[in-house]
């Protein structure tokens, strides 16, 4: 039962933590991560290293695809760093040909980006706020049906289909609950930072960039609401069966529905975003005079100043926010972020044995 609970979790934080690393293409003034002038980017010199890139990031996807045709827990549960690995290599390498190629030095920059705090309105939080509610309830259920519950409990699955009871303690009982706890924290602490990062605004096209970061923020705090969600729905579910309340068979179903939905979200989401930030910056004159930051991005992913007072700074080559490992406090909520799941799972094991 253990094994069939981690190994999702884990995956979902997986992603969710490659999420703030992993290379993307974003437009209008960025190719591959590197800062280019306009007329490069619409010759053929830069279309073609732009095809280049996606071609072989469709390659290392697909090979990343093929590793979970092996159908051994062991790939599976590395797919995702394995990709995250090729992805961030690849564009890695062609930022570099883009850095070689793009000719001469662009000029230093005559205009900055401009941070201002923008006020949060309350309704983005209610889905947050729901999957919350749905899992302190489900702790409160619990709670209360404690001392009335069977003396022995299901706590694994053998591969049989058979069900393997275990003398109840109050660790096995709410076990489902706190594996739960990991994602909802880290997912919420993270959104929570995102929301609050104040908007950058480019000047060379100051309102739209507004109103691209404002409507992003917004959308991470949805999804990862949602998501949460959807998480805590399932967590709910396979606690009631532990508890006597739902019978086995409706967990497969259960565990099909919710993965399928949060794909379909997902890509609702990504296809959303893609759709509104192309309909903006189709309308957008860039220029080129823009600050150029290349030095603070390492390979284009990771983001190093420590004259930034930002923890969280949006992503140069991708959509989203990544960590400033040049402030203290984002090197030491990565570091945590790193710690915190092998050692919470670790102790999760050792205390329900």
């Amino acid at each position: 039962m253990i094994s069939i609970i981690i190994v999702p979790i884990a995956v979902v934080l997986l992603a969710f933590i490659m999420e703030f690393f992993l290379p993307d293409l974003q437009a209008p003034d960025i190719l591959l991560g590197a800062r280019v002038k306009t007329e490069f980017k619409k010759e053929k010199e830069g279309k073609t290293i732009v095809l280049k890139y996606r071609l072989t990031l469709i390659l290392a996807a697909i090979l990343s695809l093929l590793l979970t045709l092996i159908n051994s827990l062991f790939i599976d549960i590395f797919t995702p760093l394995i990709f995250a690995f090729l992805s961030s290599m690849n564009v890695v390498y062609w930022r570099r040909v883009v850095i070689k190629e793009r000719g001469e030095e662009l000029p230093e920059p005559t205009k900055r980006y401009a941070i201002i705090s923008t006020p949060q309105g309350k309704m983005i939080y209610m889905p947050l706020i729901l999957a919350w509610i749905v899992l302190i309830s489900t702790i409160i259920i619990g709670i209360v049906y404690y001392s009335s519950a069977p003396a022995e409990i299901p706590y694994h699955v053998l591969s049989s289909g058979k069900i393997e009871y275990v003398p109840k303690t109050i660790i096995k009982f709410f076990l489902i609950d706190l594996i739960a706890l990991i994602p909802f924290s880290l997912i919420t602490i993270f959104t929570l930072i995102s929301a609050k990062t104040p908007n950058i605004i480019n000047p060379a096209y100051p309102e739209q960039s507004y109103i691209a970061y404002s409507k992003f923020k917004e959308s991470v705090v949805i999804l990862s609401g949602v998501i949460l969600f959807i998480i805590g729905t399932l967590m709910t579910s396979i606690s009631f069966f532990i508890w006597g309340f739902l019978k086995i068979t409706y967990i497969p179903e259960l565990l099909v529905s919710m993965v399928s939905t949060i794909f379909l979200l997902t890509t609702i989401f990504y296809f959303k975003v893609g759709v509104e930030g192309g309909s903006y910056l189709r309308n957008i004159v860039v220029n080129n005079e823009v600050f150029n930051d290349d030095k603070y991005w390492k390979g284009g992913i990771i983001y190093y100043n420590p004259a930034d007072p930002r923890i969280m700074v949006p992503r140069r080559n991708g959509f989203g926010y990544t960590i400033n490992l040049g402030n203290r406090t984002g090197l030491l909520i990565l570091i945590s972020l790193i710690a915190i799941i092998p050692t919470v799972v670790v102790l999760i094991i050792l205390l329900a044995r």
